[in-house]
């Protein structure tokens, strides 16, 4: 598949992964596109197989992939490649991922690949990631505090430990993804946030090489709200049969309830999640992303301090 017209999306968590996915990936025509939201079950678990699996297990089942590949894409057309998988994991302590060894997996299958990379503020991403992380009872999440949890990810960083903070270092993120692939475009999360129409239109179609007729059954308000008129109603008008709806048509909901459960009875009991950090926290953010983020400003043309990032 060395001439294929093929883009990756990197997507990290918390980076607006979910709702392109569901809210535009998974409707657009003329592509193939894989991924856990694919209309074609048989291109759902793709990427998580390259991403995912062990060496041993990878090694074994990469005749079986390129034959499925082979099988059920359609090569006159361009293909989109989209997992929150292929950016490592959520929290690297529970399975370690390799991201350079996940990079190039995919580059050896699509060498030719192009790469979309977000990324989002440092500081706003770990407040948002710590009620997800509760989820899984990561650092004993349910009970335990905000504060406390960056506490010991700092321990651990200090003790030359793999922490929660590697996850959102961008400037080895760029630098593997440049090694890997011939073009890596970066896009912030806080530009989607402010306008996702617009962030769609200008920025991400035409790296798709997808022109906006491509676009038009997608509908506007898939491109401006996370829920249709519809649903805002329903939501507004019949919360608990609103969160059954919602439970069935986002399926990670469906894949883990007792967690989504543990998280929804913590909030009910506590009420909102506390996320502000200590000032010493802050103290370490900075010292800690300022060279990262520098780097990445440089690389971008845009001063990311002055959008409230860490430098």
């Amino acid at each position: 598949m060395e001439d294929h017209d093929v883009v990756l999306h990197v997507g990290l968590h918390k980076c607006a992964s979910t709702y392109l996915q569901r809210q535009f990936f998974a409707n657009l025509p003329n592509i193939n596109y894989i991924g856990i939201t694919s209309r074609d079950p048989n291109l759902q678990w793709i990427a998580r197989r390259v991403a995912l699996f062990d060496e041993p297990t990878y090694q074994r089942d990469l005749p079986q992939l390129k034959e499925d590949l082979k099988r059920h894409l359609d090569l006159s057309l361009p293909t989109l490649i989209s997992s929150e998988a292929i950016s490592g994991t959520l929290h690297p302590m529970l399975f370690n991922a390799d991201r350079r060894r996940i990079a190039q997996r995919f580059q050896d299958i699509f060498p030719s690949a192009r790469v979309l990379l977000i990324i989002r503020n440092q500081i706003t991403w770990h407040q948002s990631s710590f009620p997800q992380l509760c989820q899984f009872r990561s650092f004993n999440a349910i009970g335990g505090q905000f504060q406390d949890w960056i506490g010991h990810h700092i321990d651990i960083h200090k003790k030359g430990l793999q922490s929660q903070f590697h996850y959102t270092d961008y400037r080895l993120l760029i630098e593997i993804y440049e090694q890997c692939f011939r073009e890596t475009k970066v896009l912030l999360f806080e530009d989607i946030v402010q306008d996702f129409q617009k962030s769609i239109l200008n920025e991400v179609i035409p790296f798709l090489k997808l022109t906006k007729e491509h676009i038009q059954h997608c509908g506007e308000e898939k491109l401006n709200s996370r829920h249709n008129r519809f649903t805002l109603h329903f939501k507004q008008n019949s919360p608990k049969l609103f969160k059954i709806y919602d439970a069935v048509k986002y399926r990670t909901k469906l894949w883990c309830p007792p967690l989504h459960r543990a998280l929804q009875a913590r909030e009910e009991a506590e009420g909102p999640i506390d996320v502000d950090y200590l000032p010493e926290h802050l103290d370490f953010l900075k010292g800690y992303y300022g060279p990262i983020n520098r780097f990445t400003s440089e690389h971008l043309g845009r001063d990311l301090g002055e959008m409230g990032y860490p430098v």
